[in-house]
């Protein structure tokens, strides 16, 4: 779950900044290419943002939904303390993103920002399922182990 968490958050980053790029080009005056102005950039920057989280969700769900068909991996506790340094980390990333769209009426900054806020909702399911697997590996309850790939569908749904 960390390594898909990983490719998760630098997608993130990636919609973030195709988010801020077309918020910045919005923002300029109608000019003779473009005389009603270029708030068009606004509706691509959502569109990306969209297809990235559904290409992450993809990879996501296919390596979760893999996982179930070999030995369960033995989780870390350095695994456990990423996931909820992300979820921190994210937390802000979202509080940031929807101040900044709001004052700029931005409407993909706000995008991002929900995607922000549903990457705490996955960094709360990798929490629960890093420390089930913890827990089944620590007391050999088997079906515990499997807890990071359960959490991976629950966050690529």
């Amino acid at each position: 779950m960390l390594i898909v968490d990983g490719v998760h958050n630098a997608g993130d980053v990636i919609a973030t900044m195709a988010a801020l790029g077309s918020a910045k080009v919005a923002q300029k005056p109608a000019d003779d290419d473009h005389p009603y102005g270029h708030g068009k950039s606004e509706l691509i920057g959502s569109a990306m943002v969209a297809i990235i989280m559904a290409l992450a969700a993809i990879y996501i769900a296919y390596h979760s939904i893999e996982s179930f068909f070999h030995t369960a991996t033995e989780a870390s506790f350095v695994a456990l303390i990423a996931a909820f340094i992300s979820l921190v980390w994210k937390q802000w990333l979202y509080i940031y993103c929807i101040k900044l769209g709001k004052k700029t009426n931005s409407k993909s900054l706000e995008a991002t920002a929900y995607d922000h806020l549903a990457d705490v909702y996955a960094s709360i399911a990798a929490v629960v399922g890093i420390t089930a697997s913890i827990v089944g590996d620590k007391y050999n309850i088997g079906f515990l182990s499997y807890g990071d790939a359960v959490a991976g569908i629950v966050v690529a749904y």
